[in-house]
């Protein structure tokens, strides 16, 4: 077989012949460590009708210190200049017809993108599960982060297990 090709070649060769340049070796730059913290609760908290925030008992992982909880908590606080993905899930046990929601609170102020909500139409025994997450930007100055409850009627949802994640991006 003979091929052609307009630079010349009477074979299969390309045109252009990728030749490697390389330059001298950069600085090493600063080692990075992977920054995360993920905790967990347990069951037996009855969720209120106010906005109240989770509070967890055990370290499940953990590395780093820009992200940091001493359990038991119900907040977990940021470093400064530094941007977090954050996760959270909450389940739950339901004895009745209500609705609940969990958001994340950044320094007491609700995320509205974090936010998750559920609601029970039929007065049976039940289980109602909502989770959440969002990206955080942190300024100058360390964030505190807390994942809050609100159940519509008092005593209807009882805890079940929570967790939430942490992890630095940059």
């Amino acid at each position: 077989m003979t091929c052609s090709n307009y630079c010349g070649h009477n074979d299969c060769r390309p045109c252009i012949e990728y030749i490697p340049c390389f330059g001298p070796t950069g600085p090493v730059g600063p080692t990075a460590t992977n920054q995360f913290l993920s905790l967990g609760a347990g069951s037996g908290t009855a969720l209120t009708t106010t906005q109240t925030a989770i509070t967890f008992e055990s370290t499940l992982a953990t590395n780093g210190t820009d992200i940091s909880a001493t359990v038991p908590t119900t907040t977990i606080t940021l470093a400064a200049n530094h941007s977090y993905y954050v996760s959270y899930n909450v389940n739950t046990t339901a004895t009745g017809i209500g609705g609940l929601g969990a958001v994340l609170l950044s320094d007491g102020t609700p995320i509205p993108s974090s936010a998750s909500n559920v609601s029970l139409t039929v007065a049976i025994a039940a289980t109602a599960s909502l989770s959440g997450q969002a990206i955080i930007t942190v300024g100058n100055a360390p964030v505190t982060l807390q994942v809050a409850t609100t159940a519509t009627i008092a005593g209807i949802f009882t805890l079940a297990n929570a967790g939430i994640s942490v992890i630095e991006l940059l």
